[in-house]
């Protein structure tokens, strides 16, 4: 087997996961399904169809040091020489718009931002976040978005296509802090400035891609999988009351 998961497997993975929240659902589980069960069926699947070690609960390379906890992914994947090949993001469709442009961002910027030091991690690294929950939960995640004028910018429009029946070229959305709207600018800023927590440090992709590359829908329950990256040749901002700054 590989060191990381090809996008068969993660369609797989999906699989997996909607009939794992199927099937505890039907048990009579319904009512502890959430972000942390999630982790069960997902860890358990990406264990099992890699040959490399994966490890939860991993210290994020791309920030400086905070006091307690430090921020941490949800899962990685390590090699036999200690690189990290691929690190995954889980967030049950509950999720509000601030957490998921947090966890798209602390995916792309791993690799990338390395205040941590930790050379496991390196730009070439796959990064993936996952989205999983019961179907009315990911129908309301589908309208969430950002009020804009007089109308709504939905998640769909400005960072994650949920439609596993559109285009190779539809299924990947490009996020660019210079022109998208001020309000998702502002939530960006807010990432920005809360997980830099020295403020030479603080920045941002000027572009980021996710592209939809797995879905499954079981029993009343969803799963989406989506790759982060930067845009190729993409150069670091920094957001500030005043405007961009290019660093």
């Amino acid at each position: 087997m590989a060191t990381w998961l090809s996008d068969a497997n993660l369609q797989n993975l999906a699989h997996a996961t909607t009939a794992w929240l199927s099937y505890s659902d039907l048990c009579g589980m319904k009512g502890i399904l959430n972000e942390s069960s999630i982790n069960v069926p997902i860890g358990t699947f990406i264990a099992s169809n890699s040959d490399a070690t994966l490890r939860s609960e991993v210290t994020h390379p791309g920030f400086g040091a905070k006091r307690g906890r430090p921020r941490q992914l949800d899962f990685a994947l390590y090699n036999n020489q200690g690189k990290v090949t691929q690190v995954y993001e889980l967030k049950w469709a509950d999720a509000n718009t601030q957490a998921i442009i947090d966890d798209v961002y602390r995916l792309e910027s791993i690799g990338i931002v390395n205040i941590g030091g930790d050379d496991a991690f390196d730009n070439a690294i796959g990064r993936f976040f996952i989205v999983a929950g019961p179907d009315a939960d990911v129908k309301a995640l589908k309208k969430r978005g950002v009020n804009v004028g007089g109308g709504k910018e939905k998640l769909s429009d400005f960072i994650l296509c949920f439609d596993p029946a559109a285009n190779a070229e539809e299924k990947r959305i490009k996020l660019n802090v210079e022109t998208c709207d001020a309000k998702v600018r502002d939530l960006i800023r807010h990432y920005q400035d809360f997980y830099f927590t020295k403020p030479r440090e603080r920045q941002v992709p000027k572009i980021v891609h996710t592209k939809l590359i797995a879905h499954s829908a079981t029993g009343g329950y969803q799963v989406f999988v989506w790759k982060v990256n930067r845009a190729q040749g993409t150069l670091p901002v920094r957001i500030t009351k005043t405007g961009i700054k290019p660093i």
